[in-house]
């Protein structure tokens, strides 16, 4: 074995066989150097190094971050290929060509979940640059010889040869939970199978071009996991086509997610339902979490392993948005046809924006994140983080990561463009006169809805009180401070403020409600002034005695009147609710606790407090805060229900146990096949 040295600093080797001769062996590395060195003649004036500052946002602030990688220019007019990763959020781009001109670049359009992004260099004399020409990813074969450049550790024109060891390489599900490549909310995986091959890439190749013996482009490198990964050329050049005529890629939807059949499943054909996402189109279909589905658009679909996820995911992206098209699904057995619109893809998050006078960041509400955060609108602001002993963290009570502001000082907040507008007027009253503005925000938060006094440009701190239970009247609840009452416009009430109210408790069966105003308990007026004084309140509750009739002195708008509430005992918090523990399998379930039931509308399953690492449950992707509603096919109602089929299940040594589990707004079925020969007895 010898090495070569060759033009452009790359290193190949060569096998030597002993009974080569001298004069054969220097022919072979001659013609070797003759073929890399016409690739890249070829390649080599496309390749571009790009110099990025990205903009991440933490605590309520914008970070900037340097950062280099790669690019490829695709056409003489100067757009460049690269990865979504590397500029997709840049808010300043420079590239360096080949020659070491240095040109600067503007984004046209980034697709996260196919990590591809296109910038165009800026040419104000309309120069004609070179380019690479696309090839066919599909007609790579493994074994292909293949050529990574790109710029790594921000060195130019660099380049790697190798061989091309799979075409179309998906995550295994052995790395759960770190089986998803994810950018700004996309799976990357679920539609890019990737071309993995022997060439080095390291930190700075990402966007640069993989190339054939042709020379001609059949992927974008992108990562590297001892292995190198491509995006492939067809895929690459569909999306970069999208984004340099559109400025985004449109894709259909149909609001469900798939698995591939499950090992013991005896259907030869279809895909798993696994989750339908509520006031998707699929949902309005009638598609149901469980259905295998046998065809979509008149055409069959079959998805058995991992691998064919990505297909078919694209393929559902291609789909005719707004005509109804026909599903066949196979459920209970039975085949059953249903009619579906797709629509565009929402993105599953949006811009981030940041917000100093508020001391926060924050974007528009997407779709999905909708569905998650129990909102019944996109309408709002969601605070994405806040700056400690800023304006919104100084409030009382204070905005935290999450909240939604749908409110300020009266006025509907639909979206971040209308609080930016909004905050750039206030700005300019504080400008002239160099105090700050307290501003009355409604806000939402898991369910409760809140309000509170921002005071923009103002800084501080907090303190937060406890809930206690005992006697429980079943209401959360907000101090009136003095800023709120002023600007409520009743500056002498003093009292509480009910931001939510339980289901099942006392406050509701005696009809208090959402915003109304406490004032008084059994005469005694509430003299509360600071947020934390809402313990007092709790601690009042507290005192009382269990089925004590208890009057409420209320305040409505200007109304007042007494409510005769009767208390009744604190729920029964999550640590005294039953549980099972499976000894074998490595988890522990406990029940919902009635209050828990009755918010999340949950009248059967239990809830997953304990995964042990490296049992067959976890091996098996369970994981903590899964609802387990049933067990092969039987639904599961309590702790006792689950105990006694997991016993049974387990005694008779099944081969196999299927799960069915709630996560968040998505179902999966968990396969867990145990080997009951190694229990220990």
């Amino acid at each position: 074995m010898k090495y070569i040295k060759i033009s452009g600093g790359i290193f190949l080797l060569f096998a030597t066989f002993i009974f080569s001769a001298k004069a054969q062996n220097t022919s072979l590395v001659t013609k070797n150097q003759k073929i890399i060195a016409s690739i890249i003649s070829e390649v080599k004036p496309a390749l571009v190094k790009i110099h990025v500052v990205l903009a991440q946002y933490q605590n309520g602030r914008e970070i900037k971050i340097e950062a280099v990688g790669s690019g490829v220019i695709i056409n003489p007019q100067g757009y460049v290929v690269t990865n979504y990763h590397v500029v997709g959020k840049a808010i300043w781009i420079m590239c360096t060509l080949y020659n070491n001109k240095q040109i600067p670049a503007k984004l046209i359009g980034a697709d996260p979940l196919a990590d591809i992004a296109v910038v165009k260099l800026q040419n104000p004399n309309h120069e004609k640059f070179s380019y690479a020409q696309w090839g066919n990813s599909s007609k790579l074969k493994v074994g292909d010889t293949v050529f990574a450049l790109g710029a790594p550790y921000a060195f130019s024109q660099s380049v790697t040869m190798g061989i091309v060891s799979n075409t179309g390489a998906v995550i295994p599900s052995f790395f759960w939970p770190f089986n998803e490549f994810t950018l700004n909310g996309e799976n990357v995986g679920s539609i890019v199978k990737w071309i993995t091959h022997d060439a080095p890439i390291y930190p700075g190749n990402s966007g640069g071009p993989l190339v054939n013996l042709k020379g001609h482009i059949v992927g974008i490198n992108e990562v590297s996991f001892g292995l190198s990964g491509a995006i492939p050329s067809n895929l690459a050049r569909y999306v970069a086509g999208q984004l340099i005529k559109y400025g985004q890629i449109v894709r259909a939807w149909l609001g469900f997610e798939i698995q591939p059949l499950l090992k013991i499943s005896s259907e030869n054909r279809g895909v798993l339902i696994s989750t339908v996402i509520k006031g998707s189109p699929a949902q309005k279909a009638g598609l149901r979490s469980g259905d295998i589905l046998l065809s979509l658009d008149n055409k069959n679909v079959t998805v058995k392993y991992l691998n064919q996820v990505p297909d078919f995911n694209l393929f559902v992206s291609k789909l005719p948005i707004g005509k109804e098209i026909n599903m066949v699904v196979l459920r209970n057995d039975k085949e059953k046809t249903l009619k579906i619109v797709p629509i565009i893809r929402p993105p599953a998050k949006q811009k981030t924006y940041q917000l100093s006078n508020w001391g926060m960041d924050a974007s528009d509400i997407s779709f999905i994140q909708s569905k998650t955060l129990g909102l019944k609108s996109i309408n709002g602001v969601l605070v994405d983080s806040v700056i400690t002993g800023g304006p919104c963290n100084e409030a009382k009570p204070d905005i935290k990561s999450k909240d939604v502001i749908v409110k300020v000082n009266g006025v509907n907040i639909k979206n971040i463009k209308d609080l930016i507008s909004m905050t750039k007027g206030m700005i300019k009253i504080t400008k002239s006169s160099k105090t700050s503005i307290p501003v009355l925000v409604n806000f939402k938060r898991k369910g409760a809805s809140y309000i509170t006094v921002v005071n923009i440009g103002h800084q501080p701190s907090v303190g937060m009180g406890q809930q206690a239970r005992q006697a429980w009247l079943g209401v959360k609840i907000q101090v009136l401070t003095k800023q709120i009452r002023k600007l409520l416009g009743l500056p002498n009430v003093h009292g509480v403020r009910i931001t939510k109210i339980y289901p099942d408790s006392p406050a509701r069966t005696a009809g208090l409600k959402v915003g109304y105003f406490i004032t008084a308990i059994n005469g005694q007026p509430l003299s509360l002034r600071r947020e934390s004084d809402k313990n007092i309140f709790y601690e009042m509750i507290k005192g009382f005695n269990i089925g004590q009739d208890v009057n409420f002195s209320i305040m409505k708008g200007k109304k007042t009147f007494i409510k005769k509430v009767k208390l009744i005992s604190s729920p029964q918090p999550p640590e005294e609710a039953s549980k099972y523990k499976d000894k074998e399998l490595e988890f522990s379930v406990r029940n919902f606790t009635r209050l828990e039931s009755l918010e999340k509308k949950i009248n059967k399953g239990v809830i997953v407090t304990e995964v042990k690492e490296g049992g067959w449950a976890s091996l098996s992707h369970l994981a903590v805060g899964d609802i387990i509603i049933s067990v092969n096919g039987i639904n599961i109602v309590n702790c006792k229900d689950f105990g006694k089929l997991m016993n049974k299940i387990e005694k008779a040594k099944s081969k196999t146990i299927i799960l069915k589990v709630e996560r968040d707004i998505y179902t999966h079925f968990i396969q867990i096949i145990p080997p009951w020969e190694t229990r220990k007895t």
